[in-house]
């Protein structure tokens, strides 16, 4: 057998566990869909999965791991209502996904329930989707990733942090939307950030590279921002926002939330005040103020490896941290010792 057809089991309400064999390439759209299966085992072979395949999925086993990151088509568990749990035998749970080298994609593990980290493989540009991952808190990008695609690739999961590689050049529509990243630094080479890339997380403080010159309408709509540092010296040329369109009406649309406008202290470029006051998207920050941070490297290269930061009433702020960019002005606890950053 090389292939299941459309519809092939669709309304099987009995079938409750699959064993796809080795060999077989593709499997139609809806082909099991409206069943009630709790679990599945993929073949070697497969490359293609129609829309809608499955729908009620607990348990998902991959033989091929390498072969898995290759399926093209809907995904095995973005149309699913189960717990979307993906193992690796009929015992072995995988829970911190690193994806085999020598793939050419990542393939879509949107939905997965049990993915609580992710390693992303060197030679990979873009790290695929994993949306509604929503037990993911860790994810290690390589540095050859040069864009994070606009397909929602890391929404709705729970990332707490992250560390852009210096390779990325754009961070698409939606890619972070929902999560619950604090503090976020765009790193030098990256020329656009698009809408909605960073929504609805609990954002207190970004940090934005002179680099950037593209930033989509809500790309970094939060309420509880507190500082933004754009080293971008000609904003005139990098609007906080666009036109957003529906129906018949358009509409410029800022970057950051009418709370993060009114509330909120942009540090600019010494010199660029009254560019910014003048451009558009950034002349309706209230508090807007000459001079960035310095200094926020020193712990990074006095000690190597990761570090967690704490403040002062003894929460994390930061885990796994490798520097302190992003790190809002205020007074934290590093290895033991008092850090300020000003």
């Amino acid at each position: 057998m090389k292939s299941i057809g459309d519809y092939a089991f669709n309304d099987c309400y009995s079938i409750k566990s699959i064993f796809i064999p080795d060999g077989v390439e593709s499997i139609g759209k809806k082909a099991f869909a409206r069943s009630h299966i709790e679990k599945i085992s993929l073949g070697k072979g497969l490359k293609t999965i129609g829309e809608d395949c499955f729908s009620s999925v607990d348990t998902v086993i991959v033989r091929d791991l390498k072969a898995f990151c290759s399926i093209k088509g809907g995904g095995v568990f973005s149309s699913c209502e189960g717990q979307r749990l993906l193992f690796s035998d009929e015992k072995t749970m995988i829970t911190d996904l690193v994806l085999p080298e020598g793939i050419e994609n990542t393939g879509n593990f949107s939905g997965c329930q049990s993915i609580q980290s992710v390693t992303i493989p060197s030679g990979i540009t873009d790290p695929g989707r994993f949306t509604g991952c929503t037990n993911l808190v860790k994810v290690v990008l390589p540095n050859t990733i040069t864009t994070i695609g606009s397909y929602e690739a890391f929404c709705n999961t729970s990332l707490e942090s992250i560390n852009f590689p210096q390779s990325l050049k754009s961070i698409g529509w939606n890619s972070f939307r929902n999560c619950k990243l604090e503090h976020v630094t765009i790193p030098e080479n990256v020329t656009e950030i698009g809408t909605y890339a960073f929504a609805y997380c609990p954002l207190i403080s970004v940090d934005i590279s002179a680099s950037v010159k593209s930033i989509g309408p809500k790309a970094f709509y939060s309420e509880t921002l507190l500082t933004v540092n754009s080293s971008i010296n000609d904003p005139e040329n990098t609007t906080a926002g666009g036109e957003l369109t529906s129906g018949k009406d358009t509409w410029f649309d800022n970057a950051f939330s009418r709370n993060t406008l009114m509330n909120a202290t942009l540090n600019v470029p010494k010199g660029t005040k009254e560019k910014y006051k003048a451009a558009e998207g950034w002349k309706e920050f209230v508090f807007i103020e000459e001079g960035l941070p310095s200094g926020i490297n020193v712990i990074s290269k006095e000690k190597n490896g990761n570090f967690d930061i704490y403040n002062l009433q003894g929460q994390k702020v930061r885990s796994n941290a490798t520097s302190l960019e992003g790190l809002a002005k205020g007074v934290y606890i590093i290895n033991g010792k008092t850090v300020v950053v000003k």
